[in-house]
């Protein structure tokens, strides 16, 4: 709408808007009601959504973040809250995601009090405008963290953070056919079980519009990647990765050309399932879902060597897994 002429809906009704807009918020979004599939360009992006809504069946915030188009000095981020629902993020719609006579099959003992999700939006939203400002260097850090939110003592929620910066060198973001080999860099394989191009779909069957490199690794499954272009400029290696077992770890190692270890870093990966149980039974929850879980990400951040290097490896756990957007940013 900020750089429309006239409402799409009803041409008598002109537009003049044209804000310089930093940043935009979207609370557990749609992105398929009206068929309009928008392409943004370098724009901050904060996409939060609950794990217990019951309105919209999965993140759809992420389509967007798929298609956005951004430079270095802009980022987007992805919050999934396990336990949060649709309605409870704003202080007028009430508890209940569904109305009458559906919200009593809602699985409300799951849901995060109100309280609560007001609280955790609010310190993404501070975080993500501290950051647009460039005021503290921490927010950047707490947007991308995927944490386990202690609710009490013994209980704690999952907080999922799937994020990209602008200006990134994708070394592979497997949105091709050729799954091993890009322009900027080749993959190889070693004692894996099986390893595949996937589409991913949310459960409810709609697509993420995105692929994914799906995993089946054994006891020392190795990637490594052979970068093929100038690294000097870059600081960090990002990567995506769906991870659904406990305690699991997985090995980045640097390589020099004869493929000798120059550096190594060692990461506890975070378990990326959350139970979409919704409602009270379990077949209602398939009825009006498909399925009861969603495939998550989690974004890893790995400071890049002084030391000179040629190859990556990801030496990873025994294990189901996929990983995306394998890149290089500053």
């Amino acid at each position: 709408f900020n750089t429309l002429k006239h409402f799409p809906e009803n041409g008598n009704i002109k537009f003049n808007y044209n804000f310089g807009i930093k940043g935009i918020v979207t609370l557990a979004p749609t992105d398929y009601r009206y068929l309009r599939n928008y392409n943004l360009k370098n724009i901050n992006y904060l996409s939060v959504h609950g794990s217990m809504d019951s309105d919209e069946e999965s993140f759809f915030g992420i389509r967007q973040s798929n298609r956005l188009s951004n430079s270095e000095s802009f980022s987007d981020f992805n919050i999934l809250i396990e336990g949060a629902n649709h309605s409870q993020f704003n202080s007028s719609w009430g508890k209940d995601d569904t109305g009458f006579p559906n919200e009593y099959m809602v699985n409300n003992r799951n849901i995060l009090p109100g309280f609560y999700q007001k609280k955790l939006l609010t310190f993404y939203l501070y975080n993500f405008i501290n950051f647009i400002k460039n005021e503290d260097k921490s927010s950047f850090e707490n947007l991308i963290k995927s944490v386990n939110y202690t609710i009490k003592n013994t209980k704690s929620k999952k907080i999922i953070s799937r994020s990209k910066k602008g200006g990134s060198k994708v070394l592979h973001d497997f949105e091709v056919d050729e799954m091993s080999e890009s322009k900027e860099s080749i993959i190889g394989f070693s004692n894996i079980k099986k390893i595949k191009l996937e589409p991913i779909k949310f459960r409810g069957g709609k697509e993420q519009q995105n692929n994914s490199l799906y995993i089946n690794s054994s006891d020392s499954t190795s990637l490594i990647i052979n970068i093929l272009e100038n690294k000097k400029q870059y600081k960090n290696l990002i990567f995506d990765l769906s991870n659904e077992n406990d305690s699991s770890s997985i090995s980045v190692n640097f390589l020099d050309e004869e493929k000798k270890n120059v550096h190594r870093e060692d990461i506890n990966v975070f378990n990326t399932k959350i139970d979409l149980d919704n409602f009270k039974f379990e077949y209602l929850t398939k009825e009006r879902f498909k399925k009861i879980n969603d495939i998550n990400f989690s974004t890893y951040y790995v400071q890049l060597p002084n030391k000179k290097f040629k190859f990556i490896e990801f030496k990873i756990n025994k294990g189901e897994y996929y990983i995306d957007n394998i890149s290089l940013s500053n």
